[in-house]
């Protein structure tokens, strides 16, 4: 059987869809991320890196998550939307995604870390917002 790009663009749409409907391959997340499906396009917003008693945060992240077929494997293309800082907080891109690939930023302030890692592909969703760490 032989498919064309619009109708694996298609099924693989609706399979997200129905993935995202279900909760089928997504770490339990807060209640304030944003997840949002459009054809083969996912967006994620949050904010992450909080202190140990969730009073406070090193940023917020948006990502953006494209499904491909590549040479007839499904592949997610991950591509950072953008990053703001909190009040007082730089940070630091230590990788950018890519194709079935990882992001990961470092956030830090005069004194207090934290590092955010998300990695987004097929059958596998991993999210570490981590922890905000001060001394």
């Amino acid at each position: 059987m032989k498919h064309n790009k619009t109708n694996g663009a298609s099924m693989l749409s609706a399979l997200m869809a129905l993935f995202v409907t279900l909760g089928v391959g997504f770490s339990p997340l807060p209640a304030a991320a944003d997840w949002t499906v459009n054809g083969n396009i996912v967006t994620f917003t949050d904010q992450v890196g909080f202190s140990p008693d969730g009073a406070a945060y090193s940023g917020t992240v948006s990502l953006r998550m494209e499904s491909v077929v590549i040479s007839g494997q499904f592949k997610i293309i991950t591509t950072i939307l953008g990053i703001v800082p909190a009040p007082g907080f730089g940070y630091v891109i230590k990788k950018s995604g890519g194709v079935d690939g990882v992001v990961e930023i470092e956030f830090a302030s005069a004194t207090c870390q934290s590092k955010f890692s998300f990695l987004y592909k097929p059958g596998l969703t991993k999210i570490d917002y981590g922890v905000m760490r001060c001394r």
